[in-house]
């Protein structure tokens, strides 16, 4: 997670808030293996949706988010929805931009998994 936290900030982009999954569930009394949601946040698009009356129905989908996660064995996982593809469901300034924040924030993890990704020691 260190790594995509670092990555995020070094291409642009803004890390806002950072969800530790397991750990609220730690405090309602439930164990599970570490899991967190990443918000990424780039003002450019999020500004072209949100100057836009006919956009804002996509505003539920912002800000962009990745999820690493840690299986029982060990191995650490990177997911995040396929906003691309969900692009093609509303008009074509937010298909534009959904298509350019998908394209930076794999490159964002891309650049991220160079080296392997852990969440165990996060803050």
């Amino acid at each position: 997670m260190e790594s995509i936290s670092t990555t995020v900030t070094g291409k642009g982009w803004k890390l806002p808030k950072v969800y530790r999954l397991d750990k609220t569930m730690a405090e309602h009394g439930f164990k599970v293996n570490p899991v967190a949601v990443l918000e990424l946040c780039h003002a450019e698009h999020a500004y072209k949706i949100l100057k836009d009356d006919d956009s804002l129905q996509v505003t539920p989908f912002m800000p962009c988010r990745i999820s690493v996660y840690q299986h029982d064995n060990g191995t650490v996982m990177i997911a995040r929805m396929n906003s691309g593809l969900m692009s093609n469901l509303f008009n074509r300034s937010v298909a534009e931009v959904m298509a350019t924040a998908t394209g930076q924030v794999e490159g964002i993890i891309a650049a991220a998994i160079t080296t392997p990704p852990a969440i165990a020691s996060a803050k």
